[in-house]
């Protein structure tokens, strides 16, 4: 992959850190704008293509006011906004709205 993959995802991992989104929506439209995927890849609302990177979105998410409620590894967990209350299910970089409550319960 080229350096201008890896600059745009941590440009957009410290877009997410500074701006804090606080609904998911918000956080799609910053990895959407990070020009790394191409259009129809993501089976969710949108994809964090920088998974094999030396650093996470869950770390730039969790910065950004999102704690983790569920996980079951690095590339399947569930996060919340602290205030918003909004929810978001990471799946090998596939980003979609909301959770599965039975995960979350177990």
């Amino acid at each position: 992959m080229t350096n201008s993959f890896w600059t745009n995802i941590n440009n957009a991992l410290d877009t997410i850190k500074s701006t804090k989104p606080e609904t998911v929506d918000a956080v799609c439209a910053i990895l959407d704008a990070s020009g790394t995927i191409d259009e129809g890849v993501s089976a969710g609302l949108s994809f964090f293509a920088g998974s094999g990177g030396d650093r996470s979105l869950a770390a730039s998410l969790r910065v950004a006011g999102w704690v983790t409620i569920w996980d079951e590894a690095s590339y399947y967990y569930i996060m919340e906004h602290d205030v918003t209350g909004e929810t978001l299910t990471y799946i090998e970089g596939d980003l979609y709205r909301g959770h599965d409550s039975e995960k979350v319960d177990s």
